[in-house]
């Protein structure tokens, strides 16, 4: 259910992966992974492969948070991509950004009306 790794084995010489429900280490693969290079459905690490959801400095997911976040439905992050995205720089349907690519775009070079009425709803 838990696998928690660190150092080197010492048979291999290779750095060790953690597997399990709950994987933690620096190489870690699980449902929820937690390690410098993460593999999971969650995965929270520098550089993090998630099915549902990453976090992480180099990221992807269905909903992804992190510097450089590929995303599906949901990107946030300084450079993102999504369906619905909030970045410095984005791509994708509805974007929030500095510098932003796509349909709906909402940045310093304008603002598309779609885009404006989508994000406004998001706010109380």
């Amino acid at each position: 259910m838990l696998h928690y790794t660190q150092g080197i084995c010492p048979e291999t010489g290779r750095r060790l992966v953690a597997r399990g429900v709950i994987a933690i280490g620096r190489k870690a693969c699980g449902v929820l992974a937690i390690g410098q290079a993460a593999i999971g459905i969650i995965a929270i690490g520098q550089l993090a492969v998630g099915l549902l959801f990453g976090l992480g400095q180099a990221t992807s997911g269905v909903i992804a948070v992190g510097q450089a976040a590929l995303g599906v439905a949901f990107g946030l992050g300084q450079c993102a991509t999504g369906y619905v995205v909030i970045a410095q720089f984005g791509y994708g349907e509805y974007v929030l950004s500095q510098f932003g690519w796509g349909k709906n775009v909402w940045d310093m070079r304008g603002a598309s009306p779609i885009a404006q009425k989508f994000f406004q709803s998001l706010l109380p």
